[in-house]
């Protein structure tokens, strides 16, 4: 659903299947379950709190125990592929330990 111009204050927001243009979200929280990515243009979060649950919270959990074991490889290979502003799903190759 295409949402233009919105204003949210003190409201959970589920954001799969959803995207935000131009909106202000204010106090809200946030949840995101990791079904489709949402889409954020120029929009502004003021003291939000962010939930995951579903398939991102599991997402979450197994980049936490890969980063916290021999094969935290993985988990670094994520970081940086978030933080080098790819598009395309990261392939992480490594040796196990």
């Amino acid at each position: 659903m295409l949402f233009i111009k919105e204003s949210y204050k003190n409201q959970v927001i589920e954001l799969d299947f959803n995207r935000y243009e131009h909106c202000t979200f204010e106090r809200c929280k946030i949840v995101y379950r990791g079904f489709t990515p949402p889409d954020f243009i120029e929009c502004k979060f003021e003291m939000c709190d962010y939930t995951f649950d579903g398939p991102a919270a599991n997402l979450i959990a197994f980049l936490r125990n890969a980063f916290n074991s021999p094969g935290r490889h993985v988990a670094d290979g994520v970081i940086a592929h978030i933080q080098g502003n790819q598009t395309e799903v990261p392939t992480v190759r490594g040796v196990t330990h």
